[in-house]
């Protein structure tokens, strides 16, 4: 019996399906225009077996703040950039946010002759001295959604980056990962 155009498109499909939902190691993707250039990202924590266990995205969202959402950052003097962070639980366990260290630009303190300035730390936060509800235990496959983070630089840079490491805790072990969130006037 022989098979038609419909019967091969079929088959095909399926066993595209099939290849594709059965390699554990195929990172998950989702499709999306980058607006923004390097202001988007999208980056996946693994376990140290290399499992898949957080997904954290960020998405510029512009020079001032959503109105619905309060912010303490004097945006109207000081040239700020808005994001959105979101933090996805990939497992079936909950994810401890144990600590975030904040590290950005400093003019001053460039090293001899070199006029780049250097990455110094800006911020610190234990959570489990300073518990924060943005950062209370992930819970499994729940989705938080951070709006209005800021990053904003001494008025003489005119670019900058903030390098925020944070340190998790799943299960009975410990992760440690960063984000960049850059800045342009």
């Amino acid at each position: 019996m022989e098979k038609g155009p419909i019967e091969f498109t079929i088959a095909s499909i399926a066993f595209v399906a099939l290849i594709l939902g059965c390699n554990p190691s195929a990172p998950e993707r989702i499709v999306r225009s980058d607006r923004q250039g390097d202001r988007y990202f999208q980056r996946t924590v693994n376990d140290y077996g290399g499992r898949p266990i957080l997904r954290v995205t960020g998405e510029y969202t512009g020079k001032q703040p959503f109105k619905s959402y309060d912010t303490a950052v004097p945006w109207q003097t000081i040239d700020t950039d808005f994001y959105n962070i979101e933090f996805k639980n990939l497992t079936r366990n909950k994810i401890a946010f144990i600590s975030k260290k904040v590290y950005q630009r400093k003019a001053q303190a460039a090293i001899g002759e070199t006029a780049d300035p250097i990455m110094a730390l800006k911020e610190f936060t234990d959570f489990t001295l300073e518990p924060n509800p943005d950062f209370e235990p992930l819970e499994p496959q729940e989705v938080r959604k951070l709006i209005n983070w800021v990053i904003h630089a001494n008025n003489t840079l005119s670019d900058d980056v903030a390098n925020i490491v944070f340190r998790i805790r799943h299960g009975a072990y410990e992760y440690t990962f960063n984000i960049f969130l850059n800045y342009h006037k």
